[in-house]
């Protein structure tokens, strides 16, 4: 019989937002000096119906709704430096985790025997 242990990734093998507020790990706390941008202004993108009926859906591209978006909130670089700079941020593996799993899938290798 096979046996599988899953992770979930947001929170999990994942750092960054957590339902719990003591868990968060925030992406934006340098977001002002680094990028000119205040995180309660860049967190209005996500404000309303637009975001998720149009970008979430794919209705629209993320770099056009930025681009349309930033200027108003003090940034005028190009979408794709904030985009970068965001991902870069906000995706941060859980490193402890992903050795940790790596030990359990050694370890279990070992026990499984051809039959």
């Amino acid at each position: 019989m096979t046996r599988a242990v899953l992770f979930d990734a947001d929170g999990v093998l994942i750092n960054g937002w957590h339902d719990l507020p003591a868990k968060r790990r925030r992406w934006d706390t340098n977001l002002e000096e680094d990028m000119g941008v205040r995180p309660d202004d860049f967190s209005k993108l996500f404000d309303g119906e637009e975001f998720v009926n149009e970008v979430l859906t794919g209705r629209k591209s993320l770099v056009v709704t930025l681009e349309e978006f930033l200027p108003k909130v003090g940034y005028f670089g190009t979408p794709m430096s904030f985009i970068a700079y965001w991902l870069d941020r906000d995706c941060q593996l859980n490193r402890p985790l992903i050795a940790a799993i790596k030990r359990l899938r050694a370890s279990s290798a070992a026990l499984i025997s051809p039959t």
